[in-house]
């Protein structure tokens, strides 16, 4: 059970981004404050970062713009653009963010936050090729053309009214088995 609980943990710090596809037309981007798994600095932010196997199936963006303040570690400069890339897929599955002015290195470590704010892209074009929820893979450094690291994981989230739901089901499932509990040991004393 520890390992369970240590591997779960590992996995959990390794999450960089989180994805909420409630709204196709607003997907958000959310950065959770964890350090990237590995230090690098060698990549700039004009290169960003690839979401590798975000997409279900290859479609095509020569680029789009991104709304918000998604920046990376060691700069000033939130990402402004993104498009479809094939780092380590075979089609173009994969999303990178980039900046598209304002060129800064880019510097990731095992100490500080990987990436601060969130940012919004329209998706709606591509609903039928969003992930599920539930989905994950790895953020690497870079692109397919100027290829870095794993820095860690992205992750697509619940929407959160669904978490509030789970959250509430399990509250009232708690409170049932606890009234049940007490009524149990009131019958016996009597």
């Amino acid at each position: 059970m520890g390992l369970l609980v240590g591997v779960l943990s590992a996995r959990a710090q390794s999450i960089l981004i989180t994805i909420n596809q409630y709204h196709p037309d607003a997907v958000t981007f959310t950065t959770t404050g964890n350090p990237a798994i590995v230090n690098d600095s060698s990549e700039f932010n004009l290169f960003g970062v690839d979401l590798v196997g975000y997409f279900t199936s290859g479609v095509t963006v020569a680029g789009s713009g991104i709304s918000g303040d998604l920046t990376p570690a060691g700069t000033t400069a939130p990402f402004n653009n993104w498009f479809t890339d094939n780092y380590l897929t075979t089609s173009n599955e994969d999303v990178n963010l980039y900046v598209n002015n304002s060129v800064q290195l880019q510097s990731f470590s095992t100490t500080l936050p990987a990436f601060t704010g969130s940012a919004t892209i329209n998706l709606a074009t591509f609903l039928a090729d969003l992930p599920a929820t539930g989905s994950s893979g790895p953020i690497y450094s870079g692109y397919s053309r100027n290829p870095g690291v794993q820095i860690g994981t992205w992750i697509v989230v619940p929407e959160p009214s669904s978490l509030a739901q789970l959250g509430l089901g399990g509250l009232a499932l708690v409170g049932i088995m606890a009234w049940r509990g007490r009524r149990g040991a009131f019958r016996s004393r009597v």
